[in-house]
């Protein structure tokens, strides 16, 4: 799972990337972590990342 914005950003596709800079891009410094959460989420699709896709949507429910 991506741990960084570059890597987060690189395992996008086209679309998807234009999409997330966009939100990066208008993100405040109060939002950016939960349009990182977002798309991290978008991209976690591997057996080992479900404990981490398990915590990042229970911080997210709890905003």
């Amino acid at each position: 799972m991506p741990a960084t914005v570059d890597g987060i950003r690189a395992a996008l596709t086209d679309d998807q990337r234009q999409l997330f800079d966009k939100e990066m891009g208008g993100a405040t410094v109060e939002t950016v972590a939960d349009v990182l959460r977002h798309w991290v989420l978008e991209v976690a699709s591997d057996p080992e990342d479900e404990e981490v896709f398990a915590r990042l949507e229970a911080e997210t429910s709890r905003l």
